[in-house]
């Protein structure tokens, strides 16, 4: 298969609410990642594969600084075609990048995100009735099985949002250990630090009432446990 790209290409397939805008900023700081031009996702892999690889490629305008070429897709994670697609068109080469998050936590969020732009209205499970993805983007097991099975899961590269919390610098070198570039601290110390300031205060958490608090947490408890049995490790909240 002849390559889309002239140089290395990856892709982060993590769901919604599990870092992804914390890391586009992060490569976009650093200058020698190519980034979509024209929009922060393309969407290709679940919804426009049908328009072909030079469409995708129209996205991207490498300059030779540029080390990798990369896009952050948040919508591809759970939808059964996409492995296949995105093997079909990056090949078997392509570094994988899987950002996520507490299963519970993830949907926390998600939930709390559709209330704010008037998507869903009503208690946890009212909203997961109307928007069943609040839930379903959660059950990270079975979309990581269809990943693992396309491309081999040491090729599939997963890092948790729990470490950017505790620790951003570490949660960036993991990043770029998987991708396969230096570590670079973008714009320097100082920099950097109000990137981490910035980014904590975003993050402050809304809460959940107890009864919905137990609710999501019944219905995604037997996840945790088979996420922690496929990826060999516990989480945490």
């Amino acid at each position: 298969m002849e390559s889309l790209f002239d140089r290395p290409v990856a892709l982060s397939i993590g769901p919604q609410r599990c870092g992804t805008e914390w890391i586009a900023g992060y490569l976009r700081r650093r200058g020698d990642i190519c980034l979509p031009w024209d929009a922060s996702e393309i969407f290709y892999f679940d919804r426009h594969f049908q328009r072909g690889p030079e469409f995708y490629a129209s996205h991207f305008k490498p300059q030779p600084q540029h080390k990798l070429i990369m896009e952050l897709t948040t919508t591809a994670f759970d939808n059964p075609d996409a492995p296949s697609h995105v093997s079909k068109l990056l090949g078997a080469d392509v570094r994988l990048l899987c950002p996520l998050r507490h299963p519970v936590e993830r949907a926390k969020a998600a939930y709390f995100d559709y209330l704010k732009y008037g998507l869903v209205r009503g208690d946890i499970e009212e909203a997961v009735e109307a928007a069943p993805q609040i839930l379903l983007a959660s059950r990270y097991a079975d979309h990581l099985a269809r990943w693992f099975t396309q491309f081999g899961q040491e090729n599939v590269h997963v890092v948790f949002y729990e470490t950017l919390e505790r620790d951003p610098e570490a949660f960036a070198k993991e990043i770029c250990t998987a991708l396969g570039i230096p570590f670079a601290l973008p714009g320097g110390e100082s920099l950097w630090a109000k990137f981490r300031a910035a980014f904590r205060k975003k993050e402050t958490a809304s809460r959940l009432d107890k009864k919905d608090e137990f609710w999501l947490k019944s219905r995604l408890d037997p996840e945790v446990s088979h996420l922690e049995k496929i990826i060999g490790r516990h989480i945490s909240i």
